[in-house]
């Protein structure tokens, strides 16, 4: 019998990823064979090989100009590009409270009111700030991809603020297992799929790949490895059952390699993925490779809690001009990327995180919260540079409550060795927040 708990589940996704990779070396992993992603402690700036999933090279520059991103033609309220319209013509860092909600004002001297919910917003400003991090940024949506807060904060450059969460700045590490686990649910496997295995818990070897009955002492469930963010499993898995264009299709349906289409500019979330066999499997267990930023995290989320239907993220309601007329912004369609059973799938091994995986010690007391009586599943990973100071990468994804799911979360911290918060701490505060209301 596999170590796989048998309890059911909803689809809730939690999404969590430690650390950068760099030029130096990986805690507990050899050196890539090719130029692996680097991490300043200055600039926080994610760098890697181009590929036609890769982001721009991010800046200090490109980071700030995030929050003036390029103008875009003035156009009428009546058109029809909902609220791409108004990119370049407004900045978060102009965001104001009123009775009625948020807004910004614009260039022409009206405002858009935003989706942004003014008590939940301040609930994840207070998340970022109280890390103390160089870095940490938090996206709280509906399964819609309505958003309902975007943030970040920078001990390094306190000028850096909703940008973080929109920039794509470090790996995807583990959380690119959901990626791969939507790939294995493709390709005909279940969540009871059973693998027995070695070694692998922080790095692969290609030996590991293979049978061996004198080694292979342990077995694990393919839902019960997500849960527990087993990296050998998913990659002998991967090697098994799976080859490149699969996983980069996969990939391609949660997020990967479009930047979202909505009024703040944003990068997309990029994955280089090989061709050989130990370095393909090393990147489906999440081993470098990957990018992923806290939009695109909850992007992915997000289309698994909704069955497979991902959305583009939209933050303008409506836009009023100097004259006082308002006109709504409709949201764009969601795209049918998955089926809706292999979103369920899923959805369904996420429920171990939270429940006998990387993320039930955060989760586990909840009677008397407003989690209480509540499913929350999802993903978590863990990356650390070798730096000065050290930096320690955490990620969480996920959506609450699981039955009929609400928000969806993404929250990542760059710590040094002194950082108390990870992810799935501040994640949890804020789900909690906004399930109380």
């Amino acid at each position: 019998m596999s170590r796989a708990s048998k309890r059911g589940g909803v689809p809730v996704v939690l999404f969590l990823s430690l650390a950068a990779c760099s030029a130096v070396a990986w805690r507990g992993g050899s050196r890539p064979a090719t130029p692996p992603l680097a991490l300043t402690t200055s600039s926080l700036v994610a760098r890697a090989p181009a590929s036609r999933l890769r982001a721009p090279a991010v800046t200090p520059e490109r980071l700030r100009a995030s929050a003036q991103p390029e103008p875009a033609p003035k156009a009428k309220l009546n058109d029809d590009q909902g609220e791409l319209r108004l990119r370049g013509r407004f900045s978060l860092a102009n965001l104001r409270v009123d009775d009625a909600g948020t807004f910004v004002p614009l260039d022409d001297g009206g405002h858009a009111r935003l989706s942004l919910d003014a008590a939940l917003q301040a609930r994840a400003d207070e998340l970022v700030r109280m890390t103390q991090a160089p870095s940490a940024a938090i996206v709280l949506m509906e399964p819609t991809g309505r958003l309902l807060a975007l943030t970040g904060a920078s001990t390094i450059d306190p000028s850096l603020q909703h940008e973080l969460a929109v920039t794509t700045w470090a790996p995807a590490a583990s959380i690119f297992k959901l990626v791969t686990a939507t790939a294995l649910v493709q390709a005909g496997l279940d969540a009871e799929t059973v693998v027995c295995h070695h070694g692998g818990s922080r790095a692969i070897d290609e030996a590991e790949l293979d049978d061996d009955p004198r080694l292979d002492h342990e077995c694990s469930s393919l839902g019960f490895a997500v849960g527990k963010s087993q990296n050998v499993v998913l990659a002998k898995l991967t090697d098994r059952h799976l080859d490149l264009p699969a996983l980069m299709r996969a990939a391609t349906a949660l997020g990967f390699g479009d930047a979202p289409a909505f009024a703040l500019a944003a990068d997309p979330s990029t994955a280089d993925l090989p061709t050989d066999r130990l370095e393909l499997a090393r990147a489906a267990a999440g081993f470098w490779r990957t990018e992923l930023s806290p939009l695109g995290g909850a992007v992915l989320a997000a289309t698994i809690a909704s069955g497979g239907l991902r959305p583009t993220p939209h933050v303008v309601d409506v836009v009023v001009d100097r004259g006082g007329r308002a006109v709504p912004t409709a949201p764009s369609a969601p795209a049918r990327t998955l089926d809706p059973a292999v979103a369920q799938a899923v959805g369904q091994m996420m429920i171990h995180t939270t429940t006998d995986g990387t993320a039930a010690h955060l989760f586990r007391h909840r009677a008397g919260s407003a989690l209480d009586g509540f499913d929350v599943a999802g993903k978590t990973g863990s990356l650390s540079r070798r730096s000065t100071p050290p930096l320690h990468y955490s990620w969480f994804v996920g959506f609450a409550p699981a039955q009929a799911p609400r928000y969806v979360v993404s929250v990542l911290v760059a710590n040094t060795d002194s950082g108390r918060y990870k992810a799935g701490h501040l994640a949890r505060l804020l789900l909690e927040a906004a399930l109380a209301r």
